[in-house]
């Protein structure tokens, strides 16, 4: 923004992408369905990651900003609740006719955003963040991109401003603040890093990716603030290209479904 305006977000609906959608479609019209799979499903998505927040937080309005995950939604809401929240959702948004015109967009922000937070869960493994923490960077990673699909007119999005004005990281800012994200996912939405390891931990692995589809010239000093090696990449880049063969099959990106 250039002037004072406060800009404010609400959304007319909550938004889901079409890729995901047929997914969670086919899962949550299931007659019984287990934890662990509508768990994966939010896990590799941004926007169902950053509704279900924003559903727990309006059972919680005052719940702790410290990370606690999609699990302990999933079992503090209970599972049916969080399985027809997300099932109406995906319904609506296979009805949408302004989704199947930009599948190509969406499908691109769904790669950025797994592959910045497996970078991200990699990296932080490189570095010997504990295992009960490793979660807390991958969703940091997957919601750092989150503002580009907020800016877009797909998301359902309304500003109190000319759309194109907002910056994407003030999306991310205003929709960490309407959804309640905890602190570290808050953080590396709006990309303010400088006190969040687990951000700044996000913004490293999003620059590798940028660095490595040749964006842009390697900046030293974001590696050298996480005492991590540029070379780093070369031994993260298997495991990376598994993970998210894994999900991009389990998502069914690309294909319109399973």
């Amino acid at each position: 923004m250039t002037d004072k305006t406060e800009v404010s977000l609400i959304f007319k609906q909550y938004p889901i992408l079409l890729p995901d959608a047929f997914k969670a479609f086919s899962i949550c019209n299931k007659n019984a369905i287990n934890a662990p799979e509508l768990f994966a499903l939010i896990n590799a998505d941004p926007i169902l990651t950053a509704i279900s927040y924003g559903m727990y937080h309006e059972f919680f309005p005052n719940f702790s900003q410290k990370f606690f995950g999609i699990p302990r939604i999933i079992v503090t809401l209970g599972i049916n609740t969080v399985k027809s929240f997300i099932g109406d959702i995906a319904r609506r948004g296979l009805s949408s006719p302004e989704l199947s015109l930009r599948m190509s967009e969406q499908n691109d922000f769904l790669y950025r955003s797994l592959s910045t937070a497996i970078v991200s869960h990699l990296i932080a493994k490189e570095r010997g963040i504990s295992e009960s923490e490793l979660q807390e960077y991958y969703c940091a990673g997957l919601l750092y991109n989150i503002g580009e699909c907020i800016v877009a007119d797909y998301s359902g999005s309304k500003f109190n401003v000319p759309r194109e004005t907002v910056a994407k990281e003030e999306a991310g800012r205003l929709a960490a603040a309407l959804w309640g994200f905890p602190f570290s996912a808050a953080a590396a939405a709006s990309h303010n890093v400088e006190k969040c390891d687990a951000a700044l931990n996000a913004e490293l692995a999003a620059h590798i990716l940028t660095v490595t589809g040749g964006g842009q010239d390697v900046d030293g000093e974001l590696f050298k603030r996480l005492d991590v090696p540029v070379n780093v990449f070369q031994r993260i880049k298997q495991p990376f290209v598994l993970e998210l063969k894994r999900l991009e099959l389990f998502m069914g990106l690309g294909g319109g479904g399973d």
